[in-house]
This record gives structure tokens, C-alpha cells and sequence, in this order.
């Protein structure tokens, strides 16, 4: 398994969803199809390719988001 350090950018918020983009801080590459999980609600999406979007229904200001990657 390779764990990967990815910075989470939360653009804003629109229509409904919380969205950012997701990206490799050594390499500076998009991170594709990562896992990102609302933590402690047992929700998640996966990224396409290199974006998120979360429907607000299952994200709340202060919510934690856990992403995971691997490859």
C-alpha cells in the first residue's frame, strides 16, 4: 500500500455540494479515483479525475475529510 500525502483544496461550495480538487504535493499530479470520506459518518464519493464533489446532505462546516489513494 502507498500512502500518499494529498492536499485537499475546497473551492466552495455550490448548488447543493462541497467540492475541491486533489492533488499529489510531491509530484504536483492530479490524484484520480482517491476515496474521500466524511469522517465519523461513514459516507464517502469517489474523485473523478482530479476533482470532488459531495452533496451537502452528507457534509457539514467543521466535517473532517479523509482521503485515501492508492498507485
Amino acid at each position: 500500500m502507498l500512502v500518499l500525502s494529498v492536499p485537499v483544496a475546497v473551492l466552495g461550495q455550490d448548488k447543493g455540494y462541497l467540492y475541491g480538487e486533489l492533488y499529489d504535493s510531491a509530484t504536483k499530479e492530479p490524484v484520480i479515483f482517491a476515496t474521500i470520506i466524511v469522517k465519523n459518518k461513514g459516507v464517502g464519493i469517489i474523485s473523478n479525475d482530479d476533482s470532488f464533489r459531495i452533496p451537502k446532505v452528507m457534509s457539514v462546516l467543521g466535517d473532517t475529510l479523509l482521503v485515501s489513494s492508492i498507485g
